[in-house]
């Protein structure tokens, strides 16, 4: 039964970090495609 607890504990300590890193790299890739966008509208500007 111990076991159980710990094997609950570890699960959900993993799926935790798991959870953070994926909004980590989410917000990363969200702020990389803004960059991108920004150059974009910036080239759009300067042809008209």
């Amino acid at each position: 039964m111990d076991n159980f607890i710990w094997i609950i504990i570890v699960l959900i300590i993993v799926l935790t970090v798991v959870l953070s890193l994926l909004t980590l790299v989410t917000n990363w890739s969200d702020k990389l495609a803004d960059k991108i966008d920004a150059k974009d509208s910036r080239k759009s500007i300067d042809q008209n």
